[in-house]
């Protein structure tokens, strides 16, 4: 459409200028009819209607040529309008990437400061009794736990910022999840120890093969269990469970912390989301956001529900499903 009216306009603009350059040749051609016209009578008498043609031939050139002109400036103005709407929408977006950015940075200082701390806090106790050589240990314990749970946090971020630009490439093989459970429970043992958290696990006697990327699938799991760990009371317990489902595995984390708002549970995937509990503990709502996009490019879900009554939530429970091989 939009190249029709062009034409259409180009050939009116091309016909009146032919026209205008023509004028000089039939003002010419007229003078010559008239003189004609006075040594035959005859040739007289067709002039008054040639003249008539000549100028309804030149109205209607002109109106052509009038509505291809309000044609084309309809249509220029409304490519500009589109133009600038795209503008605005254009502005719009950066507007939200630049808040992002910021969220980002603000959520990423705060999720690294809080172990950083810990582990200040456990060197300095060590120092002040360097003698003892027994809390000495402990505190180095502490420490490399603190470090591994800075190292996940790390993993974590850089793996989302991966799969917002596409970035990120998974490695599918064929692998048993329960391995991949067991060693993300494995990793996960020195947190729980510093924050005095058992760990049940709880894995099938049969192999549960799945078709995905092991790194990934360990590191959705463990952020899982930390965040779980993280939430969990001092003395509690957080359970880990890997069960069939039809043609699913599901991987489900369970803690017995303060839960989690029934209006919020929907929100607790959105990357920089937390919940009142989780702005307190400190976190970037990063790790559950991964979680989802790990589950989702495995055929699966992430999903989260609270334990006990509506009321008086006992905990909280997140589950990874995952499609299953035969």
């Amino acid at each position: 459409m939009v190249a029709v009216v062009y034409a259409m306009s180009a050939a009116a603009f091309g016909v009146l200028a032919q026209f205008l350059l023509s004028y000089d040749e039939l003002s010419t051609a007229l003078e010559q009819v008239a003189t004609i016209s006075r040594v035959e009578p005859s040739v007289g008498l067709e002039i008054p209607l040639l003249s008539t043609k000549v100028k309804i031939w030149a109205c209607v050139m002109a109106a052509f040529v009038a509505l291809c002109g309000f044609g084309g400036g309809m249509l220029f103005l409304s490519r500009f309008r589109h133009l600038e709407r795209m503008l605005k929408e254009r502005a719009a977006e950066l507007e939200g990437v630049d808040n992002s950015r910021r969220l980002f940075f603000a959520k990423a200082s705060h999720e690294l400061r809080t172990p950083v701390t810990a582990m200040r806090g456990e060197a300095e106790v060590a120092l002040a009794d360097a003698e003892d050589t027994g809390a000495l240990r402990a505190a180095l314990k502490h420490v490399v736990a603190h470090a591994d749970f800075l190292g996940h946090r790390i993993e974590e971020m850089i793996g989302l910022a991966r799969t917002a630009d596409g970035k990120l490439h998974l490695d599918r093989q064929k692998l048993d999840l329960r391995q991949v459970v067991s060693n993300a429970v494995q990793s996960s043992r020195a947190f729980a120890s510093s924050v005095e958290v058992e760990i049940n696990l709880s894995l099938p006697s049969r192999p549960m093969a799945v078709l995905g990327d092991e790194l990934w699938l360990n590191r959705s799991v463990l952020a899982v269990i930390e965040n779980a760990l993280k939430f969990s009371p001092m003395g509690g317990k957080v359970s880990v469970e890997l069960e069939a489902k039809e043609t699913l595995a599901e991987v489900t984390v369970s803690d017995e912390g303060p839960g989690i708002v029934a209006e919020e549970l929907p929100l607790v995937f959105e990357a920089y989301y937390q919940a009142d509990a989780g702005r307190m503990r400190g976190g970037s709502g990063l790790g559950l956001a991964m979680t989802r996009w790990v589950a989702e490019q495995h055929g699966g879900k992430a999903t989260a529900r609270n334990i006990g009554s509506y009321v008086r939530p006992a905990g909280c429970a997140v589950t990874i499903s995952v499609a299953s091989v035969a």
